[in-house]
């Protein structure tokens, strides 16, 4: 088998405008570089290099390392972060290759409101060290407790509450899954509304209300009633992420 290759990658995190984090300089973590921009606050870029033996691979690694840490931002700070971009460069001795586009992850703009409390959350070395240092700890958990992060985030990035609705949904549905209560025999909607009961606290009379309007949305594009449980399944999933902190991450 032939050696490895090298890859140098180049991404960025975005958060949103109003919430974001905020860095003062560069900083290295594990050969990990963290370098704020000057003109967007709410971008980071983050390079590091990666072995593998194709590009395939590099990317895959790279968008597990970069997913780990977004969900590790993500649960020590409270704000919500995503890939916005990944660059995939081969280094070939002392010459770089020509960069390759990996992937491109569409993010809404945010529109600023004229009165909106703008958030920077500032982020020094020590803190981004523990960040990092957490981000290890997740490469080794079960995958969908990652991508259960990754979409409870992508909800907090959306303006639309329908657009939030529909990816806390994606998110409950995930943690379902990791729990156990996907399994068995029961229909759809008795392991859903099983799971708003027994992770959320939330009554049968409101889980069945709550998945009823699930099925609205997804099935038949009736989205108003959603608005107006957007409030309660967010708070179901805030539930769910106190408990991940606890239980995991102390």
């Amino acid at each position: 088998m032939s050696a490895p290759r090298t890859y140098r990658i180049e991404a960025f995190l975005k958060s949103r405008e109003d919430r974001y984090i905020s860095l003062e300089k560069p900083v290295t973590v594990d050969n990990v570089v963290f370098d704020p921009l000057e003109t967007q606050k709410n971008r980071i870029k983050v390079s590091f290099t990666i072995e593998a033996y194709s590009e395939e691979e590099a990317k895959d690694k790279a968008q597990k390392l970069l997913n780990s840490i977004c969900a590790a931002f993500f649960l020590d700070t409270n704000v919500a972060i995503r890939v916005d971009d990944i660059d995939i460069i081969e280094v070939m001795g002392p010459h770089v290759a020509k960069a390759r586009k990996a992937v491109v992850i569409g993010v809404h703009e945010i529109v600023r409101l004229k009165d909106e409390v703008v958030l920077g959350v500032a982020i020094g070395e020590s803190h981004l060290k523990h960040i990092c240092e957490k981000a290890k700890r997740m490469r080794d958990l079960d995958e969908r407790l990652i991508r259960f992060l990754r979409w409870y985030a992508w909800a907090l990035l959306e303006d639309d509450p329908i657009d939030k609705f529909a990816h806390l949904w994606i998110a409950l549905e995930i943690w379902a899954e990791y729990k156990g209560y996907k399994k068995g025999k029961e229909g759809e909607k008795a392991k859903m509304t099983n799971t708003l009961v027994h992770e959320c606290g939330v009554n049968e009379e409101d889980a069945e209300k709550i998945y009823i309007i699930r099925s609205k949305l997804f099935h038949s594009g009736i989205y108003t009633e959603a608005v107006e449980k957007l409030p309660q399944l967010k708070q179901c999933l805030m539930s769910i992420l106190s408990k991940i902190k606890h239980n995991i991450f102390t």
